[in-house]
């Protein structure tokens, strides 16, 4: 049954040459866009299998909906887009990403083929001794072509030093991203709970700037503080504010009293009923999705994790999905969850140690015994419904009786004993970030508008973006050249964290202590008007 499970649940990773060697991916045929009743027709073809990206600009050049993004050619390809086949017929039936019309007059279609890597710039490091555990000196200007050590060889790593330096990545950057306007917010962490100033970098200056003492002004004791799509600054799904501190006005009828604004996971139960719940407690996080909804993880103390979803948009709770059955931290089980990411569409992405019983995950060249280390883990993607929770109920991950639902799922765990049902899509090994992971620090994986995976491969020093079936589009490894100076190269020593704006990617190298900015740049673009 399980065999049948995994041929039928979960994604094949196809990997396809960008075109042939030396050769710059191009159009075979020139975009055009065409009415086709209410609706729009985009049509285009590539010379040779490349990745593309389809995008709709209204008429000040915004982004307005993120239509496809993937592999050309591929037999598993990221919808709307045609498998097997480099030239592509999509249809746009002129909503936004979240489903609603857009309005206006003046759109324009822009395709681009071929992403790639434009230069790397060292823009945050840390000065800190591994032991004692404490935050050390922060330089904000730092050489951007620092080349910085490279990774450890796996014979290096068994020695006593190597166990330190892996230690050692337990101090680690916190990043937060501003996708529409290339910022990220960055704090160092030395483990467990020492937390330090607060940054914020701006790719179009590069220039960083010190904002604890604003983000202090605005924290209340125990918040975290997220960064939305449009850059608000945000502790709850109403205490929000804009990129210069500014707060943004409470919607009209929200209780706004301080005992209904805070969530506490002893009472969820009872206090699920109210307004909106805030995160609450040194296990919880909460983040706002790419679909506009507010997402709040709950793992204290307690042998479950929770999600609760409260929709801002609609300005009441739209979902309260409780995923007991997924984790049990019980039985010497290292299943907790590493990682949660939101699509446009509200799909979940959750990022988990290991993989579903079956799968083959990639040889790790780095011990597996080191403390708090974990390896390859794997993404789920799953799609809530409102009765989720009502269609499953389970003890502590038991496998449900009904063969259709074990159909649906997967057994997972070094000892498969927690099964997780209702799986969208597994993407299995697809990222390594060494050391343990939790969903109560900044993000180990990001996506896009355009439902590319971003995720980081520590033990192969590698960074991998993914389209949305599983197609490997971009792989960095080992180096990358500096955007400064010509003939550098700056080494991709342990990628732990990487979060994407839709310029750049960010990440948090482990060995060097730093974060690194990757420009994206595309080999062929065009753009046509909508007749």
């Amino acid at each position: 049954m399980i065999k049948v499970v995994l041929a039928t649940s979960l994604a094949v990773l196809v990997l396809l040459p960008a075109t042939a060697a030396g050769a710059e991916p191009t159009f075979a045929e020139a975009p055009s866009a065409k009415l086709e009743g209410k609706n729009v027709r985009i049509s285009f073809a590539a010379a040779a299998p490349c990745d593309v990206e389809v995008t709709i600009l209204d008429v000040k050049g915004n982004e307005v909906r993120h239509l496809a993004a993937g592999l050309l050619g591929a037999k598993e390809v990221a919808p709307p887009l045609a498998p097997k086949s480099l030239s592509q017929s999509i249809l746009w039936d002129r909503t936004g990403d979240r489903g609603k019309p857009v309005a206006g007059t003046g759109f324009k279609v822009r395709i681009r083929l071929g992403l790639k890597a434009k230069g790397a710039r060292t823009v945050l490091k840390a000065l800190t001794p591994v032991k004692p555990w404490r935050i050390g000196k922060v330089i904000t200007d730092p050489d951007p072509a620092e080349p910085g050590k490279p990774g450890l060889d796996p014979a290096q790593a068994k020695t006593k030093e190597g166990k330190l330096a892996f230690t050692a990545t337990l101090y680690d950057w916190q990043v937060y991203v501003d996708k529409e306007d290339d910022r990220i917010y960055a704090t160092y962490l030395a483990y467990p709970s020492s937390i330090g100033s607060v940054y914020r970098y701006k790719g179009s200056t590069g220039k960083v700037d010190l904002i604890d003492g604003e983000i202090r002004k605005l924290r209340r004791p125990g918040e975290k503080f997220a960064v939305a799509l449009n850059g608000d600054i945000l502790f709850n799904p109403y205490r929000r504010f804009t990129r210069d501190f500014k707060p943004i006005p409470v919607p009209e009828g929200v209780n706004t009293h301080e005992k209904a604004l805070r969530f506490d996971i002893s009472l969820w139960r009872y206090q699920r009923s109210r307004p909106f719940h805030e995160q609450w407690g040194s296990g919880n996080d909460a983040f706002e999705g790419l679909d506009g909804r507010y997402y709040i993880h709950c793992a204290r103390s307690i042998p479950f994790f929770r999600l609760f979803i409260w929709d801002t948009w609609e300005r009441k709770r739209a979902l309260i999905e409780g995923y007991q059955p997924w984790v049990d931290f019980g039985h010497g089980e290292r299943a907790h969850i590493a990682c949660i990411r939101v699509d446009t569409k509200g799909n979940i992405y959750l990022a988990r140690a290991d993989g579903p019983k079956g799968a083959e995950m990639p040889k790790q060249r780095y011990p597996k015994s080191w403390k708090y280390g974990y390896g390859y883990g794997s993404i789920l993607r799953i799609t809530p419904r409102d009765r989720w929770i009502r269609d499953i109920r389970l003890p502590m991950g038991a496998a449900p009786e009904d063969p259709e639902e074990r159909g649906k799922g997967a057994l997972w765990g070094p000892n498969y004993r927690i099964f997780i049902p209702r799986i969208d899509k597994c993407y299995v090994g697809v990222m390594s970030y060494l050391v343990s992971g939790c969903c109560c620090k900044s993000p180990l994986f990001d996506i896009d508008e355009h439902g590319r995976l971003y995720v980081p491969d520590a033990d192969k020093e590698a960074l991998v973006i993914l389209d949305n079936a599983g197609n490997e589009v971009l792989r960095l490894q080992k180096q990358v050249k500096a955007e400064t100076a010509k003939g550098k190269k700056i080494n991709l020593a342990w990628p732990r964290r990487v979060v994407c704006s839709r310029k750049a990617i960010y990440y948090t190298d482990g060995i060097n202590k730093r974060v690194v900015r990757i420009g994206l740049g595309y080999a062929a673009e065009a753009t046509c008007k909508l007749h």
